[in-house]
């Protein structure tokens, strides 16, 4: 069975390169075109401006073609709560998400940290966002299962991981932060994690798997623990 699971694994990711080098081929045919009717070779400086534009313009439409596939993806083959087997289906429309998922975050996400790009993205991709909700960090996974309350702010690198393996089981949680929480820099957190109102979790804590935290507190650590209470 793991190998049968391994072999389909690599299959599907072989898929995914080839999806994605075909969407990144037709997003810069576009370009080419364009590229081609204005290129002047006695004015090469003028050109390789107009080259830069095409290549802006065509990593742009890449990147809305990214988002919008990996969104009908999800609609499609929605991941679902719970546990399930690490060789089952849950683990592999994950995975396929999972990928392309890192791949906007490597190359396009980090570019609209702090703007009100990320909120937009996210909500588009399933999450919950309430008013004025800041996002310095790209490591929001499976934004569907994301709800978070107005006036927060996700520090810089902080990780939002709706899920986890334990054994051969597979682990998707929903993650509940609420109204004006500071998710300090670098913190984690993890699947299940339940965060009230006016909290603050300090710069490299870690929420542990289905953790609630009370309102007006302060935690820090790892294993995280209660640092003081707000009035």
């Amino acid at each position: 069975m793991y190998k049968i699971f391994k072999a389909l694994y690599f299959i599907g990711f072989l898929f995914q390169f080839i999806t994605i080098a075909a969407m990144l081929t037709l997003a810069s045919i576009p370009g080419y075109f364009f590229l081609e009717s204005i290129w002047q070779t006695e004015q090469p400086i003028q050109s390789l401006f107009y080259l830069f534009l095409v290549a802006l313009l065509s990593l742009t439409l890449f990147m809305f073609v990214c988002v919008a596939f990996v969104r009908v993806i999800n609609l499609i083959l929605p991941i679902k709560q719970g546990r399930s087997s690490v060789y089952g289906t849950q683990m592999m429309v994950w995975a396929v998400q999972y990928m392309l998922m890192n791949f906007m975050n490597t190359w396009f996400l980090p570019v609209f940290r702090t703007t009100p790009l990320m909120n937009l993205f996210y909500r588009f991709m399933g999450a919950k966002i309430g008013n004025n909700v800041f996002f310095n960090s790209s490591f929001i996974y499976e934004p569907q299962f994301l709800e978070i309350g107005d006036n927060s702010r996700v520090g810089e690198n902080a990780i939002v991981v709706p899920h986890t393996t334990e054994g051969k089981e597979f682990i998707c949680k929903k993650i509940k932060i609420g109204k004006n929480v500071t998710i300090g820099q670098y913190a984690q957190i993890l699947p299940g994690a339940v965060i009230g109102d006016n909290v603050i979790i300090a710069a490299g804590a870690i929420v542990p798997k289905d953790k609630v935290i009370q309102d007006k507190t302060i935690y820090g650590g790892n294993p995280i623990q209660l640092l003081k209470n707000v009035a």
